[in-house]
């Protein structure tokens, strides 16, 4: 029994042993996780401590980025303000080359009132007054002022020179775009004069012409100067400013100037013309071009040329048709038929007024342009309401 309990005893030493290994390699293991933990613990502080100052060098980045979007903010609103004063600055100066193109061609009495115009377009609140300095140096004055208003005089040229007062002092924007106004009326003055110049001379070889047509043929003359008044109302009507409403006029009292080189025999034939008179005749809208180039009258040639010219591009001498044909061409030709018809002539009687508008009312859009027929006989039946009146 002792032997039993001394192997029994001896087991269980055997046991202990082997806990006791096991406990030491648990200690062992425990304490090389511990050892590991303590690694990792200080590893995370480590990272923590790289995110601490990752996060606060980002919270100075995001406040220097709102501190930059706030300055951009800023510069937007300053860039948009810009902006808007650049675009109303170019809308007025660009209201006023196109008031002042006006200046050039408007007729005399209205130059006072175009420049008045112009100014008024950019300083609405400005009282304008044109002064009259002809055989007076002026030039630019800035800031007289009078009890509270400011007044800024602003010399056109040796004639001209404006008086300019608003409650509120001009900035020097305004003056240096006054300054620049002031050069623009001046230019348009200078080619306002070449206009006239260029009218008086054009009028002079006009003159000359009609001059020989009338010693020519004394009836041409005649249905042309009732073309000229006609064609400017009618050309002013479908919207042509005043110098080519001018110019349609010129070319009405020589558009027939041509047929100073067509025999009076076949001007004045009581009968119908053969082809090769017919042939003759088309010639005169070629030939009255080539004088009145020849005269510098270049515009009123274009216009001559093609006044002949059907809408339908049957017309002659080119065959041109429809918007091919010079507007003012396209009114010459409606008016001049009209004239035709209710004047007699060698081969035929007059018409009627009625008959005449029957004609031109018919052959609208084949002969005649449809627009200016429409507005040609508005323009007939205000002329009749204004006599019956």
């Amino acid at each position: 029994m002792a032997a039993a309990m001394k192997s029994e005893l001896a087991e269980r030493d055997e046991r202990i042993e082997s806990l006791s290994k096991e406990l030491t390699s648990a200690k062992e293991a425990l304490y090389q996780k511990e050892k590991e933990l303590n690694l990792a613990n200080l590893e995370l502080d480590a990272r923590a401590q790289t995110i601490e100052a990752m996060n606060q060098q980002l919270l100075a980045m995001n406040e220097q980025l709102q501190a930059q979007i706030q300055e951009l903010d800023a510069m937007n609103e300053e860039l948009s303000r810009l902006l808007k004063e650049l675009e109303n600055s170019t809308e007025k100066f660009s209201n006023c080359l196109e008031k002042l193109a006006d200046i050039a061609i408007c007729n005399e009495e209205k130059v006072e009132e175009e420049i008045k115009a112009t100014l008024l377009s950019v300083f609405e609140d400005a009282d304008v007054r044109i002064l009259n300095t002809k055989g007076i140096k002026l030039e630019f004055v800035q800031g007289m002022v009078f009890s509270q208003q400011s007044t800024t005089m602003l010399s056109i040229n040796e004639q001209l020179a404006l008086l300019i007062t608003r409650k509120s002092p001009l900035l020097s924007a305004e003056i240096k775009f006054l300054n620049a106004i002031a050069k623009l009326f001046n230019i348009f003055m200078q080619i306002r004069e070449y206009f006239k110049e260029r009218e008086s001379l054009s009028e002079k070889v006009i003159n000359v012409l009609i001059s020989s047509l009338s010693l020519y043929e004394p009836h041409t003359a005649d249905h042309a100067k009732r073309l000229a008044k006609l064609s400017k109302e009618v050309a002013l009507k479908l919207g042509l400013d005043q110098r080519r409403a001018e110019l349609v006029s010129w070319a009405a009292l020589v558009h027939d100037i041509g047929k100073l080189a067509v025999d009076k025999e076949i001007l004045n034939k009581p009968s119908r013309l053969d082809p090769e008179e017919y042939e003759k005749v088309k010639t005169h809208p070629v030939i009255g071009a080539q004088l009145l180039k020849a005269g510098g009258l270049d515009e009123i040639a274009k216009i001559v040329m093609y006044h002949h010219e059907r809408y339908d591009g049957k017309g002659y001498p080119e065959g041109l048709k429809a918007d091919q044909i010079p507007i003012e061409s396209r009114i010459i030709c409606v008016i001049d038929a009209f004239d035709a018809m209710i004047s007699d002539r060698p081969y035929r009687k007059a018409m009627t007024i009625e008959q005449a508008k029957e004609e031109l009312l018919k052959n609208s859009g084949t002969q005649f342009d449809p627009k200016v027929v429409k507005i040609f006989l508005e323009a007939i039946e205000e002329m009749n309401k204004e006599t019956e009146g």
